[in-house]
């Protein structure tokens, strides 16, 4: 009887044991799915620095992503040509890049929206930013491949419509990303808008 007893014990403790496992496995995996994910769409306007400069309209992301851990990481990716100081850019095709908009570039910038994605949502993004910065993208064109046609792919990556991206200016663009997601975007009564899924 009390073998019977230890050995039933032994063998529910052992059930329990793995009934904990695998609940924290199951929390475990959870909260890696759901890491606090935004990615926010930001253009600049004309503009001269403190050093001359001359900033052009530009369109850019910024990507926060917070881990269940609490650990905090910020991206930010804009397209434009590799050179910026040779002014055969704005007549003929030439290399691009995927570059980060400095901090105080960003501070003047115009937020238009920011949007809530999923895990799958944000490695679609990172895949797209990465063909944007691989040697084989096609060239920086300031009429059809430039950083408007950038920001409107990744929109499109995350499941968000896209009116036309030509043109040169990237407010009108992001304001008119705005209109067509406009019910998504007012729902949440300013809240990040979930872009849809795929």
């Amino acid at each position: 009887m009390t073998g019977r007893w230890m050995s039933g014990r032994w063998l529910s403790g052992r059930w329990l044991a793995a009934l904990c496992l695998g609940l924290a496995l199951s929390l475990a995996g959870a909260g890696a799915a759901l890491a606090d994910t935004t990615v926010s769409f930001y253009s600049h306007g004309w503009g001269v620095g403190t050093n001359g400069f001359l900033y052009f309209p530009h369109a850019f992301v910024v990507i926060r992503r917070t881990s269940p851990d609490g650990a905090a990481k910020q991206e930010a990716y804009g397209y434009t040509a590799a050179s910026t100081t040779d002014i055969t850019v704005l007549m003929h095709p030439s290399r691009g890049v995927v570059e980060e908009p400095n901090g105080t570039y960003r501070k003047h910038a115009t937020l238009h929206f920011t949007v809530t994605l999923t895990d799958a949502q944000y490695q679609a993004l990172e895949a797209r930013v990465a063909w944007w910065g691989a040697a084989t993208s096609p060239l920086y064109n300031l009429d059809g491949h430039n950083c408007i046609s950038f920001v409107a792919d990744l929109a499109s990556s995350i499941g968000l419509q896209v009116p036309d991206a030509g043109g040169r200016d990237p407010a009108r663009f992001l304001e008119g990303v705005k209109r067509l997601n406009g019910e998504r975007l007012m729902a949440a009564a300013g809240a990040p808008v979930t872009a849809p899924a795929q």
